[in-house]
């Protein structure tokens, strides 16, 4: 959801941004039992690992890395299900071209379905800034992001702020 919250002059709008997704498999095919029983899933499993999903880089939690050390093991590998949250706000530095961005990521993984709540252990954060060039079907990004767990019931920063750079599709 894109919303011009106001405009300096004609050229300058501050832009918000809201996302949401989530993507969700099932590995068991338990609503395909047919073709679950003809299937061995040790030869041919049936989410193979460069399908499973996961969490990090300019597009979901920036700040965070795709393997990040502060992730739960499982996550390091991918998972089968996950949910993002952004926000972002940007403005123009040169419109159309170059914009200041503002933004708050959340996301989560798992493999099993089970109530997840956001502001809980099951998430992980990222707050920061960055610019971005919007050059027509291959924008540049440049964010810097800093990680935040729930620790002990508190939103807690890890660390400082890191670096993530995009072209396009492209993660860096």
């Amino acid at each position: 959801y894109y919303k011009t919250l106001f405009r300096l002059g004609r050229n300058y709008p501050f832009v918000l941004e809201i996302r949401w997704s989530g993507s969700f498999t099932d590995a068991e095919l338990n609503f395909l039992p047919e073709l679950h029983k003809k299937q061995d899933p040790e030869e041919n499993p049936y989410i193979e690992d460069y399908d499973k999903l996961r969490l990090g880089g300019v597009e979901t939690l920036r700040g965070w890395d795709y393997s990040d050390i502060n992730f739960p093991p499982e996550w390091r590998i991918g998972e089968n299900h996950r949910i993002l949250y952004g926000i972002e706000l940007r403005f123009p530095i040169v419109s159309p071209m170059l914009w200041w961005v503002f933004f708050t990521d959340a996301g989560c993984l798992w493999n099993e379905f089970k109530e997840v709540t956001l502001f809980s252990e099951d998430y992980r954060f990222s707050y920061g800034f960055g610019l971005k060039i919007q050059i027509p079907m291959m924008p540049i990004r440049f964010y810097f992001g800093r990680r935040v767990e729930f620790i002990d019931h508190k939103l807690t920063a890890i660390g400082g702020f890191n670096f993530s750079f995009g072209i396009g599709d492209m993660r860096f």
